[in-house]
C-alpha cells in the first residue's frame, strides 16, 4: 500500500516551478543559489502571507528576520527538506525549456508576462504570485549574507 505525503502533495514540483517563475518575473536573472532559497519561503504559509501583504515593505532580509523571527525559527529545516523538490522543479523548468542555465545564473527561456493568470489560478498560487516581488527584493542581497541571516550552514 502506497502513502503519500499530505506535504509532498501539496508542495510539488509544479507548484515549486510557479513558485520560480513568479520570482523571476521580478528578478530576470537569478543566481542558482539564490534560487535554493524560493521554495522555503513561499511553501511556508505564514511567511508568503506575509509577504504577500500589500502593506509589507522591507529593504533586506536582515529587517525580515528582525521583524519576524518567528518565521524562520525553522527556515534551515524548510531549506533542506525542499531541497529535492526545488532541484526537481529546476530541472523539470529547464527541461521544458521555461529556464536555461548560464554559468551560474538561471534565466527564462520564455516570456513569463502571462505565464501565471491570477485570475484563474488557485489562491494559493495567487498569493504566492503577490508575495513574489517582495521575495524577488530580499533575493538581491548578496548570496553569502541570505544564507547567514538565514542560518543556513552549507
Amino acid at each position: 500500500m502506497l502513502i503519500l505525503n499530505n506535504k509532498y502533495m501539496y508542495n510539488n514540483e509544479a507548484m515549486g516551478i510557479t513558485a520560480i517563475v513568479a520570482v523571476m518575473k521580478h528578478s530576470k536573472e537569478l543566481n542558482i543559489t539564490k534560487a535554493l532559497l524560493i521554495l522555503p519561503f513561499v511553501f511556508h504559509p505564514a511567511t508568503t502571507a506575509s509577504l504577500s501583504r500589500a502593506n509589507t515593505k522591507l529593504r533586506s532580509v536582515e529587517e525580515f528576520v528582525t521583524k519576524y523571527p518567528g518565521l524562520f525559527s525553522n527556515f534551515p529545516d524548510r531549506y533542506e527538506s525542499l531541497l529535492p523538490v526545488t532541484i526537481n522543479s529546476l530541472v523539470a523548468a529547464i527541461e521544458a525549456n521555461i529556464f536555461r542555465i548560464d554559468g551560474n545564473a538561471l534565466l527564462p527561456a520564455i516570456n513569463f508576462s502571462n505565464f501565471i493568470d491570477i485570475k484563474h489560478s488557485s489562491k494559493r498560487a495567487s498569493q504566492i504570485e503577490k508575495a513574489a516581488e517582495n521575495l524577488a527584493l530580499l533575493l538581491e542581497d548578496k548570496s553569502k549574507n541570505l544564507y547567514l541571516h538565514l542560518r543556513i550552514k552549507l
